[in-house]
């Protein structure tokens, strides 16, 4: 049975890992008819409107923060530093290598059965956790209805650069930021062969931090408004 949360150590660093419930959902948006699903005149880009099945996993409460990132790499961010914001500058071949050595190290430790293991979300994944999963009550925002409560963006921020997390509300699963603060990687890559982020970030508008909106950038790209939120999820033997 999925317990509601599961935490983790590493070195002195503590993290927690929600429970998200599988289900179907539909994924994406499109602003052509008001009578089929996921209609949403803001979107662009954002289709096609699939249906989609989310197997269970566990999703970071937060995107990596520097701590982690910094107890795990022995690196620190190059900006904006602070072990309780996001980490940033981050492309998708540095955070492959953050899984590899945290993988490695919670499996020999023994503090990670070895048919488990963390990883980047798919964009399905992330946007069913975004809207809530089963518990979702329909937002297009990730856990509301007013951006000012729930995520930092539009460079209305307390001080310049991401913010601290669990800042602001979460969503209907418990987890936070997910719209605004920073885009986060996924694994998803479009047709074109580039990476999708989800989220929106302090330095974009509103319509942006929806949870079906895109960024899209090559593997090679870092920037200081884009990090990523781990799952844990179940080897297919």
């Amino acid at each position: 049975m999925m317990e509601e949360e599961r935490i983790f150590e590493y070195g002195n660093k503590r993290f927690v890992m929600r429970g998200v419930e599988g289900g179907v959902f539909y994924q994406g948006a499109q602003n052509m008819d008001p009578t089929q699903p996921n209609f949403d005149l803001d979107s662009y880009g954002e289709g096609p409107v699939v249906e989609e099945k989310v197997d269970p996993l566990y999703f970071g409460e937060t995107v990596v923060t520097q701590g982690l990132w910094k107890e795990v790499t022995g690196k620190e961010t190059e900006m904006y530093r602070d072990e309780e914001k996001p980490v940033i500058w981050v492309n998708y071949y540095d955070i492959r290598l953050f899984l590899e050595r945290l993988n490695g190290t919670m499996h020999r430790g023994e503090r990670l059965p070895t048919n488990e293991f963390f990883d980047l979300p798919t964009e399905a994944e992330w946007e069913y956790a975004a809207r809530g999963g089963l518990k979702s009550k329909g937002y297009r925002l990730s856990g509301g209805l007013y951006i000012d409560e729930l995520g930092w963006y539009g460079e209305k921020v307390d001080e310049p650069g991401p913010q601290r997390v669990r800042q602001r509300m979460a969503n209907e699963l418990g987890l936070y930021d997910m719209s605004g603060n920073v885009n986060e990687w996924t694994q998803t890559r479009n047709n074109d062969g580039k990476w999708i982020l989800k989220g929106g970030s302090y330095r974009e508008d509103s319509l942006k931090c929806r949870i079906t909106s895109r960024r899209v950038v090559t593997a090679f790209t870092r920037s200081d408004y884009d990090g990523f939120r781990l799952v844990l999820r179940s080897k297919i033997e």
